[in-house]
């Protein structure tokens, strides 16, 4: 029991310290195979050759200061499918789509005054094979592709693409990890490496830890402490890193140049499943450590500022047939 508490210990830390964890079932809309999307813990086979879960929701930023003068707010919606296929006794695909809308309003002196961007669409496609060994070992991997651009901004240039591999391990029925590495490709940037960390574990009866956070929107990776209250009602805490890279337009003071957002999520959650296909939940979180990056077509960094604490609230739900 010891090693086994070492095992949930380490790759927790893991998981936080990469920022890089594929969205799935449970994770909120916008989050559909990021630029930086490690699997999913290898799914049981469906009951039937296809499954379809559609995701749907958003959450609102409020009010905060940019160190760089001025301050900013920002919503988010998004949306996606799901659908997991059952290629053969071992084999098993997920294909995801979503789509995200950040829309972001500065006002102010500073960093604010020089209104980066507006609305940032992104747009996410992935695929992921799962490839049963045995009853304890599984494989599994597949491609990225992303694009996401400011509100008229050129999609041919927005586009990002890469893909991850790994393997995972069933220690027992109560806990499986597993360890892969991922590669994208990065607007104007070099490609970016992360490890693909997969956490699944029963701490008690009514207590476990996954690397599915539900969190809000926003890509990266997380981790997810959750209580089972019974009856439907469950409740969550924990954390996500959450990073955007996209397109701008082709006006003001970087034209088809590049914006950057990076920061951390700590949230509490309330989630209620009416039936075992419908899952709803209530987001209340603060975003910590946060900084924007406005880099010129030319790759220069233009401007850039950090931003004060900021209260999130958010809500999301999956619909699964």
């Amino acid at each position: 029991m010891r090693s086994r508490h070492w095992i949930v210990a380490l790759a927790s830390l893991l998981v936080l310290g990469s920022g890089e964890v594929i969205a799935q079932e449970t994770e909120p809309p916008g989050n559909p195979p990021p630029r930086s999307a490690p699997p999913p813990a290898p799914a049981p086979a469906p009951s039937s050759d296809l499954t379809i879960t559609l995701l749907g929701g958003g959450d609102y930023q409020f009010d905060s200061t940019l160190d760089n003068g001025g301050e900013m707010s920002v919503g988010r919606i998004g949306g996606g499918i799901s659908l997991m296929t059952r290629l053969g006794t071992d084999l098993t695909l997920r294909t995801n789509f979503g789509y995200e809308l950040n829309m972001y309003d500065f006002k102010g002196p500073g960093f604010a005054a020089l209104q980066p961007w507006d609305d940032v669409h992104t747009l996410n496609i992935s695929a992921q094979f799962v490839y049963a060994l045995d009853e304890e070992w599984s494989l599994f991997g597949g491609p990225i592709i992303e694009a996401s651009r400011e509100e008229d901004g050129d999609w041919d240039d927005s586009w990002t693409a890469g893909g991850v591999v790994g393997a995972t391990l069933r220690v027992d029925e109560g806990l499986t990890v597993g360890l892969g590495i991922g590669v994208i490709s990065q607007l104007q940037d070099s490609a970016r490496w992360f490890p693909a960390v997969v956490v699944e574990a029963e701490l008690s009866s009514n207590w476990r830890l996954t690397t599915r956070a539900g969190g809000t929107a926003g890509t990266g990776g997380g981790v997810e402490a959750i209580y089972d209250a019974g009856e439907g009602w469950e409740f969550g805490f924990g954390g996500r890193y959450r990073f955007r890279r996209f397109r701008l337009d082709n006006e003001g003071t970087a034209a088809h140049g590049v914006g950057q957002e990076e920061g951390t999520i700590l949230y509490g959650r309330i989630g209620y499943d009416p039936t075992n296909d419908i899952s709803m939940s209530l987001i209340v979180g603060v975003t910590l450590g946060a900084e924007f990056e406005v880099e010129s077509a030319g790759g220069v960094i233009f401007a850039e500022s950090d931003y004060d604490p900021a209260a999130v609230v958010g809500f999301v739900g999956t619909l699964r047939f």
